[in-house]
C-alpha cells in the first residue's frame, strides 16, 4: 500500500472548494484520488470540530455532519486505522 495520508488541515481546505486555498487546488489537482488516505484521527478531528460547532451553530454543524458522513462513506475504503479501529472515530468527541 502506498499513498499521501492527508492532515485534518488539508481535508478542511479542499471542504471550502472555490474559496480554498489556491496552492492546495493546485497541488490537489495534480494528485490522483487513488493516492489518497484519510486516518480515523482525521475523522475523528473532523467529528469533534462539528460537535464544538454545534454548540454555538446548529444549522451549521448539521451541514459540516451531512459532509463528514459523506466523506466517511466515500473514502472508507481509503481510511486508515492509526491504531485502532474506525468505529473510534465517532467516540472521538
Amino acid at each position: 500500500m502506498s499513498g499521501l495520508l492527508l492532515d485534518t488541515n488539508v481535508v478542511s481546505e479542499l471542504r471550502k472548494a472555490h474559496r480554498a486555498n489556491a496552492s492546495v487546488l493546485a497541488w490537489y489537482a495534480g494528485v490522483s484520488e487513488q493516492s489518497l488516505w484519510l486516518s480515523v484521527l482525521v475523522l475523528g478531528e473532523i467529528r469533534r470540530g462539528i460537535e464544538t460547532l454545534r454548540r454555538r451553530d446548529r444549522k451549521a454543524a448539521l451541514a459540516l455532519d451531512r459532509w463528514a458522513t459523506i466523506a466517511a462513506t466515500n473514502t472508507a475504503k481509503a481510511t486508515l486505522a492509526v491504531g485502532f479501529t474506525a468505529r473510534a472515530r465517532d467516540r472521538f468527541r
